[in-house]
């Protein structure tokens, strides 16, 4: 028995009725999932709230907030949820291989690549054993659009063809499925320029579509017959297929199809000739609402283009600084950590390939990898040994005044490490956190001896000049643009915030708050109080448990603390 069901055998007649009110108000929000989304949202939104309360279906309504979020284009959020639900979920639970489908999808929309495949991945490996072949479809499509979203287009194609093949195999596979499959197999060819070829299945994906009454995936599939008929210079077609997929979009609130409507309805207007025309679609595309990074870099790219075409160079230089400010935010995720994402490209393809070839496969992939991780090592080698350099040189200014202090930062990034893995984090970033929280306290450098260690209670001015250590911190690490430093700076400014948000310096609350400073925070107020400081004497380990479970909801982040107690059970 599960934790939810366990927890439920013990309420009474009143919360069994609770569960049926988040059964329904789940069931309402699946039905409306494709054609009316952000309804689905706000149904998932009022089950959350309910069994957050109840802490009845908790996971199961986390996963499916997950997929609603990520129905209306909110990929952070989706993102965000599903890992909220990932640690409370038992993985021999039915939903668990669908929620790590959902993880991936969501990864590979924010252009984690890595991340997204790894998730994606092990969802394969649970559909395939289980026998599930409409969860096998489906991760199958997911494995292709994160190849396609890297530019790997023979392999997305191949994944795509893949999923279609699974879909022949079962009943299981709505006709649905099938249109959004042959909507993503088209997209693909016609990325390699096969445009003739890609008409095929773009209008299958329209044909299958109206079948079904389907008002996504005819969004979609007159999407991508529009931007066909534009490359085959078929425009007033062209501008009547993305006109209807506007409209459809726009009724249904699908905001990604939007967007790609805009971008497509500008270049229809740059091909009549109409530039100022053009100009105020390709703003519509261009609006921050939208996270898909590649079409809003289309839509930059047209946009500047029109600008410098109208004489209009000063628009012209300011869309394309800002165009270039987004290209360097993708390009830091998704160069986070490139040779993770080899190796998990490598277990891919090698869980994708006939048993008798898998040695050989094996040993070609390893070489592979070892070329890039050569390259990749090449060009980041001085880069990491300035990262480092910074940090320990940064780490003994805040440690040599107080050899406890230096002990002290060790154990609470060894805490904030194992309470991000519980949260859901890679191990790559836990690592990151636990370096980084080292530094939580480097402003106290700039704190006086008589201050900092002082034996008794402060006075109010001499608090508020200890309060200046998150400030100061902040201002020693902002100028650097390393990864580490960066985030070492966002935790030793916010690691005094509190979640009812009257913490300091800035008086933020809830999930306002970095997640790293939540972690830290927690860590951090457990080691001071169970270590003797100059002001206090050391609490025992009970003592300090209770105080932090006491300050849940006010101090800290409520899911923050039951990951900590977790990791300080185990």
């Amino acid at each position: 028995m599960d934790h939810n069901s366990a927890a439920a055998s013990r309420l009474s007649g009143s919360a069994f009725t609770q569960q049926n009110q988040i059964e329904h108000l789940l069931r309402e929000s699946r039905g409306l999932l494709e054609k009316h989304p952000a309804q689905s949202l706000s149904f998932a939104q009022q089950a959350f709230q309910l069994a957050e309360q109840t802490q009845l279906l908790l996971p199961e309504t986390l996963a499916h907030l997950s997929d609603s979020y990520r129905g209306i284009g909110q990929f952070q959020n989706s993102l965000d949820t599903a890992k909220r639900a990932l640690p409370l979920m038992s993985k021999n639970h039915p939903e668990y291989p669908r929620l790590l489908m959902s993880l991936g999808a969501s990864a590979t929309f924010l252009s984690l690549h890595s991340e997204g495949m790894s998730y994606l991945l092990q969802s394969l490996e649970l559909a395939q054993a289980r026998e599930d072949r409409l969860l096998e479809f489906r991760v199958l499509n997911g494995i292709g659009a994160n190849y396609v979203d890297i530019g790997e287009l023979e392999s997305g194609a191949e994944h795509f063809r893949k999923a279609l093949q699974v879909a022949a195999s079962t009943h299981e596979v709505s006709l649905d499925s099938v249109s959004m499959l042959n909507y993503n197999l088209s997209v693909t060819l016609s990325m390699q320029g096969k445009t003739q070829e890609a008409l095929e299945p773009a209008d299958l994906a329209i044909d299958l579509a109206r079948k079904t009454g389907s008002a996504k995936r005819m969004a979609a599939g007159l999407l991508q017959r529009g931007f066909l008929l534009i490359d085959m210079h078929q425009i007033a077609e062209a501008e009547s297929a993305l006109l209807e997929a506007l409209k459809i979009s726009s009724d249904i609130e699908d905001p990604i199809t939007q967007q790609s409507c805009y971008l497509g309805l500008g270049k229809v207007k740059i091909q009549y000739g109409l530039l100022p025309e053009a100009v105020p679609l390709l703003e519509a595309a261009i609006d921050p609402k939208y996270q898909t990074h590649y079409e809003t870099q289309r839509a930059y790219s047209e946009l500047v283009a029109v600008h410098k075409t109208l004489g209009q160079f000063e628009a012209a230089l300011s869309r394309y600084e800002e165009s270039i400010k987004l290209d360097r935010e993708l390009t830091r995720k998704q160069t986070d950590d490139r040779f993770q994402e080899l190796e998990v490209k490598y277990r891919t393809e090698l869980a994708l390939k006939e048993k008798s070839q898998a040695e050989k496969e094996r040993e070609w992939l390893k070489g592979r990898n070892q070329m890039l991780k050569d390259l990749v090592q090449q060009r980041t080698e001085a880069l990491e040994r300035s990262q480092l350099e910074m940090l320990e040189a940064l780490t003994t200014a805040g440690e040599h005044r107080d050899g406890e202090t230096a002990q002290h930062t060790e154990r609470v990034g060894e805490i904030s490490k194992k309470v991000a893995l519980k949260l859901g984090m890679s191990e790559v970033l836990a690592e990151r956190v636990r370096v980084a929280s080292r530094l939580h306290d480097v402003g106290k450098i700039a704190i006086p001896d008589d201050i900092l260690l002082k034996p008794g209670k402060l006075t109010e001015d001499e608090y508020q000049q200890m309060k200046q250590h998150t400030l100061i911190g902040a201002q020693i690490l902002s100028k650097s643009s390393s990864i580490m430093i960066r985030l070492a700076c966002q935790i030793a400014l916010s690691h005094h915030e509190r979640w009812d948000g009257t913490g300091y310096p800035n008086g933020l609350f809830g999930e306002h708050i970095p997640i790293e400073a939540r972690i830290v925070a927690i860590a951090d107020v457990f080691d001071a109080l169970t270590n003797v400081r100059p002001y206090k004497r050391a609490w025992s380990r009970e003592e300090a448990l209770r105080e932090i479970q006491r300050a849940a909801g006010t101090q800290f982040d409520p899911w923050v603390v039951r990951a900590f107690l977790d990791v300080v059970d185990q």
